[in-house]
């Protein structure tokens, strides 16, 4: 049983185990009125949600689309001393705190019945700096990713810059090698998980807690114990004939710390999640992500995402991002040229290496052609 409750509050509380943050508190669902279930209805509450959120996931057979994000991180101290001095390029003093921000694309073409994926990423500006107490600009700096990668399910193929002049990219350096693959049930268990855009539905998240809290609470727990009498709550809120759930996880990650992870449901938003935060006793946040959806060939796909940290000394925002979504296609045929070396964006002279067969190749006039190695 520890060994559930473990995992369960490094699942939802793995961001504080640092210390807590001073965040500012932020409304929470303001415009409904929930009321508390009864304790005998969470674990149907929770299996109805964990199923839910499962089957929409697994309704995605094709999608395509674009993922366009913006990221920020904040340094303080010494990490802004060293990011500054690496990065920013200035020979003016280290400022106390600064702030890197960027914004990159990704296209991506999802084949997940066929267990394939597309993924263009490149940034939409360069990456830039600036003093946070005096919100001066402290340049750009940092050289700016261009990757595609395509997976199938017997080989994986990245596309990278090879050679650049002032920043510019002049020519591309392509490798197949076979596949490799982890044991995630999610993203189709690979190494795609970091372009593949199902991850940032939280899908994972909500099974992993949901799971976890189903377990615990089947084998009749004293949950308020743990907590210093804090019990796992479930709500319902109805306005405009839209319904929501609210589940709220007491977890203590420290003798005299308890925290709460709270997860919002929406009906119209086909019962996935559209928050996830962790507070204190006192609702302070350190950590709120948020979700939307739109309904698309009868699918709910991504809108909009984002989440942000916040620092453990100053309580100030450490880390943000929001991801916003152009969905083309969803559940419609795909070219099977989308996940060959003929969608890799090649120029002539460009090179293409297959470890697979040991074979390396010269891009030319749209067609691979074999490289003779000197073997002399």
């Amino acid at each position: 049983m520890k060994t559930i409750i473990r995992h369960l509050m490094e699942v939802l509380f793995i961001v504080l185990i640092c210390g807590f943050a001073t965040a500012e508190e932020t409304p929470r669902e303001d415009a409904y009125d929930f009321k508390e279930v009864s304790q005998d209805d969470i674990p149907f509450i929770l299996e109805m949600l964990a199923d839910t959120s499962r089957d929409n996931y697994k309704q995605i057979r094709t999608w395509e689309g674009k993922m366009l994000a913006y990221i920020q991180y904040l340094y303080e101290g010494e990490a802004a001393e060293r990011i500054f001095e690496s990065r920013a390029g200035s020979d003016n003093e280290a400022p106390r705190a600064l702030v890197r921000s960027f914004n990159t694309v990704i296209e991506f073409v999802l084949d997940a019945e066929g267990d394939r994926l597309f993924a263009h990423r490149y940034p939409s500006e360069p990456v830039r700096y600036r003093n946070l107490d005096t919100g001066k600009e402290l340049g750009i700096g940092g050289i700016a990713l261009d990757r595609i990668k395509i997976f199938t399910p017997d080989y994986e193929i990245v596309r990278t810059v090879d050679t650049r002049h002032n920043g510019i990219a002049m020519t591309h350096r392509a490798v197949k090698e076979k596949r490799k693959r982890n044991d995630s049930e999610f993203c189709g268990g690979n190494t795609a998980t970091s372009y593949d855009p199902r991850k940032n539905f939280g899908v994972e998240l909500v099974q992993n807690t949901l799971s976890s809290v189903l377990a615990i609470l089947n084998q009749d727990y004293d949950w308020e114990s743990e907590t210093g009498g804090y019990r796992i709550k479930a709500k319902k809120a109805e306005q405009n004939g839209v319904l929501k759930y609210l589940i709220s996880v007491p977890g203590r990650i420290a003798e005299e710390r308890v925290v709460f992870n709270t997860m919002v449901f929406s009906e119209n938003k086909g019962f996935n999640i559209t928050l996830n935060e962790a507070t204190d006793s006192n609702g302070k946040v350190f950590q709120k992500a948020t979700w939307d959806y739109e309904l698309v060939n009868e699918v709910y796909v991504l809108k909009e995402v984002s989440q942000k940290n916040y620092m453990n000394e100053s309580g100030g925002l450490s880390f943000s991002k929001r991801i916003e979504f152009t969905n083309r296609r969803v559940n419609e045929p795909l070219s099977d040229k989308t996940f060959t070396y003929k969608d890799l964006q090649l120029n002539d002279g460009d090179k293409f290496i297959n470890k697979i067969t040991g074979k390396d190749y010269i891009y030319q006039n749209g067609q691979l052609t074999e490289f003779q190695k000197n073997t002399e």
